[in-house]
């Protein structure tokens, strides 16, 4: 299924929140506002060693909650707590439009605050997953002379 990339009539920005192991949330916020500026609407959690998961799951559902509008977050790994946070988050408000992507990393970020002024949340979603596989790749001395 094409992805629409035009641009949204009625604009509604999309929130976004990064969730993470330990400091990585605000190290992703720190480089994007570094490269450009600051960013509203972008909200940083952070699970460390000495809070409960149960702590961070509610101060994370706390947080979707108080979001107007569709709300996109990005977490570090599949099936961690960060990620079973958000799938919490994502039933308890089953009426709105919120989804998780997995694998976050600065490409990823970026590309999100840049772009979600400008698609759905479905589609900008979609878009940043192929972004993200796409922005994988290797460069060694031997793979760059065989071009």
């Amino acid at each position: 299924m094409p992805i629409n990339y035009e641009r949204r009539d009625e604009i509604q920005v999309i929130n976004v929140i990064i969730a993470t192991h330990g400091s990585l949330a605000k190290g992703f916020k720190d480089a994007a506002e570094t490269i450009m500026g600051p960013i509203e609407n972008l909200d940083c959690y952070h699970l460390t060693m000495d809070a409960s998961i149960d702590q961070f799951t509610d101060e994370l559902i706390q947080g979707i909650s108080e979001k107007d509008g569709d709300v996109i977050v990005l977490t570090d790994l599949l099936g961690a707590s960060p990620y079973n946070a958000t799938i919490r988050g994502i039933s308890k408000f089953s009426d709105r439009n919120i989804v998780c992507i997995t694998g976050v990393n600065l490409p990823i970020v970026l590309e999100c605050v840049m772009k979600r002024n400008d698609m759905e949340i479905y589609d900008l979603a979609d878009y940043l997953i192929s972004l993200g596989k796409e922005g994988i790749t290797q460069l060694s001395y031997k793979k760059f002379n065989e071009v």
